[in-house]
């Protein structure tokens, strides 16, 4: 197939949500994509954010084939033994107490939001300060009312 047919394909299949640039990506390695003609591109946007070490990676590929064959995923509903390796790892490196997981913006906006809160409530010094938050705008968060 050419690129008309993929992106042809593709509207027929796919909800239209957004906007999508006018490039059919075939395959990636390092920090670069490749479209269906072999041109190579910058990837800036790091699969928005989650390719952030890039595509191919040996270590990192390693790493996720070998998890696979344990363990895929589970909800926070349950304590595993990869969340609590990872939290111990970020710990170590951020100096904090605790860790919060999260697996999407709006639950760490959330997260975020509860966490001021309950720190503006816990600490002394912090008296007379607001919690600002925006008024009839989407913040992503999805139970915390902005008032």
């Amino acid at each position: 197939m050419n690129e008309t047919d993929y992106k042809n394909e593709a509207e027929q299949m796919l909800l239209h949500t957004y906007n999508r640039f006018p490039v059919v990506f075939d395959h990636a390695d390092g920090v670069y994509l490749y479209d269906i003609e072999g041109k190579k591109y910058l990837d800036f946007t790091s699969g928005i954010g989650v390719m952030a070490l890039g595509y191919r990676n040996t270590e990192y590929n390693e790493a996720l084939k070998t998890q696979i064959d344990k363990l895929m995923h589970t909800s926070n509903l349950y304590y595993n033994v990869p969340i609590i390796e990872a939290a111990k790892k970020v710990r170590k490196a951020s100096q904090m107490d605790r860790v919060f997981f999260t697996n999407s913006g709006a639950e760490a906006v959330e997260g975020a939001i509860k966490a001021a809160k309950n720190m503006h409530i816990q600490e002394t010094d912090m008296q007379g300060m607001r919690l600002l938050r925006c008024v009839s705008r989407f913040t992503g968060a999805r139970s915390v009312r902005c008032r």
